[in-house]
């Protein structure tokens, strides 16, 4: 009986032993994830502001290239010049929604109410919401008022 006992009690050790093995390896293998998901998060973060910085690079350079255009006087075509249709006639398309309206060298609408709820101290995600845009979009309309007007971003929550 008493070795019944023993071996009860050596296989119950075993047991325990074993369980707190295998519960270590688990938070092992946990903090082993997070590190790794850490560091994707971090390179994911990273290549959002480069392309969010390449994006603002290439806006601005259209921007500049779009504003010499819009400031000559065009004048019309002579009568006899011979104009190429871009497209086939049935191919015009009318828009759903029209431009947005603003006056040339003042931002658009959007952008105030952009500015306004970032100043409100309100998320990129809680702006995008309430306007109906992208969080990208969100973070370019900031830039490029703070570069046309030289403030500082309004400090957003992600």
């Amino acid at each position: 009986m008493h070795i019944i006992l023993l071996l009860l009690a050596a296989l119950a050790s075993g047991y325990i032993g074993g369980s707190v093995a295998v519960s270590s390896a688990r938070e092992r293998e946990l903090e082993h994830m997070r590190q790794g998901l850490g560091e994707l998060l971090s390179e994911l973060e990273y290549a959002a502001e480069e392309g969010c910085e390449r994006l603002l690079q290439e806006r601005l350079k259209l921007e500049q290239m779009v504003t010499p255009l819009q400031d000559k006087d065009l004048q019309p075509l002579p009568a006899n010049a011979i104009s190429i249709p871009l497209e086939p006639p049935h191919a015009k398309l009318t828009p759903t929604v029209g431009p947005r309206q603003h006056e040339p060298g003042e931002p658009p609408q959007l952008w105030g109410q952009v500015l306004q709820l970032a100043q409100e101290g309100k998320s990129r995600a809680e702006i995008a919401q309430r306007l109906d845009l992208g969080q990208g979009e969100v973070e370019l309309i900031l830039r490029i008022q703070a570069d046309s007007h030289s403030t500082p971003l309004p400090r957003l929550n992600p």
